[in-house]
């Protein structure tokens, strides 16, 4: 079978799904719809036997920890996979950089911040995602609480479509953070040392010299196998 689309043309055919969600309510009946996660922990937030495609996940998320949104660690396996294929901070996998809260929309993730929270490190805000995530056999999410304090509430929604069959030609969702820290750096007068950083430069002639060998380059994608 075939994910199927969602727009709204698609909601005139019928779907050979049965729509799940896995959530942080609380199964004693009462109203403390979230859970805790310790120092050091790992929260399992989904773990789903079978076939079947992430829709949506929803985070909101309570902690004293300014950096919350760096020091929490979502992490998503695919098909009993030993090594994750999603590794990322929460904040910057909903794209939301340097911890900062701030409300942001995008076709498949959206941002929300208090007015107050709006642009101050370490605020609250809800978070959801729509990317599509599909799987064969098996799809796991965890959190880790990396930080220095514990995450006092954290609320989420996990939304997926249960199939009688793995979805066909499908690939797999990938999102690895990556940061080098500390880099490097540079000292002194750029253009003298040839390191202009608008164009490299001879300092004695002020030719600019051609990278042949790809030295000092940053690599963005290194990738193997199918995909697109």
């Amino acid at each position: 079978m075939s994910i199927p689309h969602t727009t709204l043309k698609s909601l005139v055919h019928a779907r050979s799904a049965r729509t799940r969600r896995c959530s942080s309510y609380d199964v004693t009946g009462g109203n403390r719809d979230f859970w805790s996660i310790p120092v050091g922990e790992t929260a399992v937030l989904a773990d789903i036997q079978g076939a079947g495609c992430i829709t949506h996940i929803w985070f909101t998320i309570g902690s004293p920890d300014r950096y919350y949104l760096r020091h929490l660690v979502l992490r998503m396996y695919w098909d009993g996979e030993e090594n994750p294929s999603v590794e990322c901070p929460v904040g910057d996998f909903f794209n939301v950089g340097h911890g900062i809260a701030a409300s942001n929309a995008a076709m498949p993730l959206t941002t929300v911040a208090s007015r107050e929270a709006e642009r101050k490190l370490g605020g609250a805000m809800a978070m959801n995602s729509y990317w599509q995530m599909p799987f064969a056999t098996r799809a796991c999410i965890t959190v880790t609480n990396e930080g220095t304090d514990p995450v006092n509430s954290f609320y989420f929604y996990v939304d997926y479509e249960e199939y009688a069959e793995p979805p066909a030609d499908t690939l797999r969702f990938h999102a690895q953070w990556r940061r080098e820290n500390p880099t490097k750096g540079v000292r002194g007068d750029l253009t003298a040392q040839g390191l202009n950083y608008w164009r490299l430069q001879d300092a004695s002639t002020g030719e600019d010299v051609k990278n042949t060998d790809g030295a000092e380059n940053y690599v963005i994608l290194e990738a193997e196998g199918s995909g697109h």
